[in-house]
């Protein structure tokens, strides 16, 4: 357990630039994890208005289909706390 714990935590690090202070590299990381956050919205938003759309016409979706929105929303969930980690990290938001 003790494996997995150390594993989660150096990803955590490195998600999160804890060790990396150069400038030429956070300015274009966080453009890319913005950039990440509003592609999953737009994805998160795409997904409902064609689930809507399936309903209405009574068409049953794939099981690749079903399975992507709860897949985009657990990465739309998890980048939330990876932008706030590095704006936080770098005081960039204050």
């Amino acid at each position: 357990m003790k494996t997995i714990t150390r594993f989660a935590d150096l990803c955590w690090e490195g998600l999160t630039l804890q060790h990396i202070s150069d400038k030429r590299i956070v300015i274009p990381y966080l453009l890319f994890i913005a950039m990440t956050l509003l592609f999953e919205l737009f994805l998160l938003v795409l997904i409902g208005i064609t689930s809507f759309i399936f309903y209405i016409h009574g068409y049953q979706p794939s099981l690749g289909y079903i399975v992507s929105g709860p897949v985009v929303l657990c990465m739309f969930l998890l980048t939330i706390p990876i932008l706030k980690a590095v704006l936080k990290q770098r005081k960039i938001a204050y």
